[in-house]
């Protein structure tokens, strides 16, 4: 099977900004955290709830952030997990109640998500409280 693809390397951030372009008043990109989140979100008044997988299973994930779904989701390259480096970053979002990893049950993705969440945790000044669950295939 042909894709379309410009540069194998930006497929995951050119289709976030693209889904964010089509969707203007609904999402945002924010490409230093390859993250795709609800235009007005985060909240202060609930816990923000971020998907964190690979990318290639789309319309997954990415397309589920919206009201009353995802507040964000934060895909790796495609067939991989995100560096583990990245992925307490998404915390950032939302500081005043928490975020909510919801992480699928792959090890590469379990195994970033709890290394983030971690860093999360240890880092005083931004004092994010995280908690993951596992989708289960």
């Amino acid at each position: 099977m042909k894709k379309f693809v410009n540069d194998p390397q930006q497929f995951v951030p050119e289709m976030l900004k693209g889904i964010a372009l089509a969707n203007p008043d609904t999402l945002r990109y924010v490409p230093e955290y390859n993250l795709i989140m609800r235009a007005h979100a985060p909240r202060d008044d609930k816990v923000s709830i971020i998907q964190g997988s690979g990318s290639g299973h789309e319309p997954a994930h990415v397309m589920i952030v919206g009201t009353g779904m995802l507040d964000a989701a934060c895909p790796g390259d495609v067939f991989s997990a995100r560096r583990w480096t990245t992925c307490s970053r998404p915390a950032s979002c939302s500081l005043r109640q928490g975020v909510l990893h919801i992480i699928n049950n792959y090890t590469g993705d379990r195994m970033a998500f709890e290394m983030g969440q971690e860093m999360a945790a240890a880092d005083e000044s931004r004092s994010a409280r995280c908690w993951s669950t596992t989708m289960l295939r």
